[in-house]
């Protein structure tokens, strides 16, 4: 490209009435791309990221631009919302000839990047310094905190657990949890870090939920680990 830098991958879900929905968007350094991987990356899966797709995504970001820039990956996102398998290549057109440009067939049965299973164990010992939510509301139907591990669609909570007043805010779980059995490539050469966002590798995300009576679940903070 001569006037712009990135690659720009959309994902969309097509519906029959009303409009389409945007699941979530990849951006590629052209130059990343070009100088770090000399113009081509092999069938990898990328992952992608958004805003959340639940009640917490008007809790937390209401309308804001928060919302619009993680689903345009823009920011980092927070939310799973997918993966796709793809390859990059990158061509050099030579202005003097009139050649037509081919387009490469993936043969997916050869495509596929090699991957090896691996188990994701996740240990949740305590929180500190937590703070209750203060408001009328939320004293009356009580507060119990959790933390959910989740990788791709994959997730595994903690019990729902009080803070303990007599401890400066202290939530003890000391538990441990097989969060989920993923692929992740072979070899650590076929790791991708493309432009600092854009990876074949899952985040895992822990999320710190509050649980009152007779409500969903609020989403109170999250760590993001690559």
């Amino acid at each position: 490209p001569i006037f712009v830098r990135f690659i720009k991958v959309t994902l969309w879900s097509d519906r029959m009435l009303g409009s389409d929905v945007k699941i979530g968007t990849l951006l590629f350094d052209y130059r990343d791309i070009q100088q770090r991987y000399d113009g081509y990356i092999a069938p990898a899966y990328f992952y992608i990221y958004g805003a959340p797709t639940d009640g917490n995504r008007d809790l937390l970001f209401g309308e804001n631009e928060t919302v619009r820039k993680m689903d345009d990956g823009l920011i980092d996102g927070i939310w799973y919302r997918g993966k796709v398998l793809m390859g990059i290549v990158i061509e050099k057109k030579d202005e003097h000839t009139s050649k037509p440009r081919v387009v490469t067939q993936i043969n997916a049965a050869t495509a596929l990047p090699a991957l090896e299973a691996h188990d994701i164990v996740c240990q949740v010992f305590e929180g500190t310094e937590m703070h209750r939510l203060t408001s009328s509301v939320h004293q009356f139907l009580g507060q119990h905190f959790y933390v959910s591990v989740c990788v791709e669609e994959r997730s595994v909570g903690t019990q729902q657990i009080d803070i303990d007043a007599h401890r400066d805010g202290c939530i003890e779980w000391y538990e441990t949890k097989d969060v989920a059995r993923i692929a992740l490539p072979a070899t650590a050469d076929k790791v991708l870090h493309i432009n600092g966002r854009c990876s074949n590798v899952p985040h895992v995300f822990l999320y710190l939920y509050c649980k009152m009576r007779a409500l969903d679940a609020q989403l109170l903070a999250y760590a993001k680990l690559s």
